[in-house]
């Protein structure tokens, strides 16, 4: 599987990312092992040694790879031992699992959807973001398609809707993830790499326009809210819905760089920020 991002966040610029490429490419993955002292609870920061454990002859891997709760506890002592870091609590409400740093980005733009005022982000750019082929289980139950429909037609149970056409959609998803990809192909490359881009470009923008340092947000997933302002000021305010929120809503939302002055001025936002360009 290969999954392309950009060496670059929602503030700024990877800098780190150059001498972790290095390091990663030496070591033949990510997230390597570390030997740590008894009680260290497989935390980063509490390492021994300066290499990672090796691997045993004949690995595929240089280094043997972390286990789950050793990178939970690295992002958890990472994630607490900062200035405006969180609390154990916080953290622990979070709920971050070892799988959030891939699942993460597709589940804020599911979050974010057709309608967020910063980007619109559809069903295939969640896909797209996460490298997930088919969402296999959430199209088995939709469509009636897959291994557990199969087991079920075995038992006499009746076929699902559409269970021949998905079958073979399945086949043709193989072959195009299959033809855009791998050696001397772009397509899977450049598709996930300009999702992302305009995913980091909405979140910033969002950022923007909140008008305080990051570290002010919610210190829990409320922080999203700010992808959604018209929703959160509606509720808050309860007043007459703005040109983000209106009761007649359109089948599209304009973006916030696609308004005029004018209207921008009736949605709220600071002054500062009316000009901003997204591309």
């Amino acid at each position: 599987m290969r999954v392309y991002a950009p060496a670059e966040g929602f503030l700024g610029p990877l800098w780190w990312w150059p001498e972790h490429a290095k390091l990663v490419l030496a070591w033949g993955n990510a997230f390597p092992k570390w030997r740590v002292p008894w009680g260290g609870k497989g935390s980063i920061l509490t390492v021994v040694d300066s290499e990672p454990l090796a691997a045993p002859k004949g690995s595929a891997r240089a280094t043997l790879v972390m286990p789950k709760a050793h990178l939970i506890a690295s992002l958890k002592a990472v994630a607490c031992s900062t200035e405006h870091g969180f609390s154990e609590q916080e953290f622990k409400a979070l709920g971050l699992s070892a799988h959030s740093e891939h699942g993460s980005p597709s589940d804020m733009m599911e979050f974010m959807g057709m309608d967020c005022p910063f980007g619109r982000f559809s069903r295939f750019d969640v896909r797209e973001a996460g490298h997930w082929l088919r969402l296999r289980d959430l199209e088995e139950a939709e469509e009636g398609c897959g291994t557990a429909e199969q087991q079920k037609r075995r038992r006499g149970v009746a076929p699902g809707p559409q269970h021949s056409l998905s079958a073979g959609a399945n086949v043709s998803n193989a072959c195009e993830a299959r033809y855009c990809e791998g050696d001397g192909r772009l397509g899977r490359r450049g598709r996930q790499l300009g999702v992302r881009r305009r995913w980091r470009l909405a979140v910033r923008e969002a950022l923007m326009l909140f008008g305080a340092p990051w570290h002010e947000l919610p210190r829990s997933r409320e922080d999203w809210q700010i992808l959604h302002p018209a929703e959160v000021a509606a509720d808050d305010a309860q007043e007459t819905p703005s040109v983000l929120a209106s009761h007649d809503e359109p089948d599209e939302l304009p973006l916030i760089s696609e308004l005029s002055e004018r209207e921008i001025a009736q949605t709220g936002i600071p002054s500062h920020v009316v000009a901003i360009d997204v591309d």
